[in-house]
């Protein structure tokens, strides 16, 4: 039985922001599809949305050298089903995006990474 990602899309758009460009790779006999990046290639994107250290290598820096985000931040909140997760981004222009709480850190952040994305996008339009 195979388990999509629901969030597989999320993680090919934040993989493309982050630089990566999908390629058919010459690899022996035959040619390969890959996710390439600098020091990746692998069939499939970082999992950023099950793994803050996968977001803290590849997508926060970009936040921050190109984004202008200044500030951070994690909000912890305790409810009877589970810690919820929110993560605020702070740009230079005191603007704030910022996910839902969820159970899942890492996509809870790639979340808030996406609204900053799109209201980029917006503003290219």
């Amino acid at each position: 039985m195979v388990i999509i990602d629901m969030y597989e899309e999320l993680r090919k758009k934040l993989a493309e922001w982050a630089g990566f460009e999908f390629k058919e790779v010459e690899f022996g006999m035959g040619i390969i599809p890959q996710w390439c990046g600098i020091d990746f290639a692998d069939w499939e994107p970082p999992k950023f949305t099950q793994s803050l250290d996968a977001c803290f290598k590849w997508l926060v820096p970009k936040l921050f050298r190109e984004y202008g985000v200044e500030v951070l931040r994690c909000a912890l909140d305790s409810r009877r089903d589970g810690d919820g997760y929110r993560w605020d981004l702070y740009t230079v222009k005191r603007l704030v995006y910022h996910s839902d709480y969820l159970t899942n850190s890492a996509l809870a952040l790639c979340l808030a990474i996406e609204k900053l994305i799109n209201s980029e996008k917006m503003k290219d339009t």
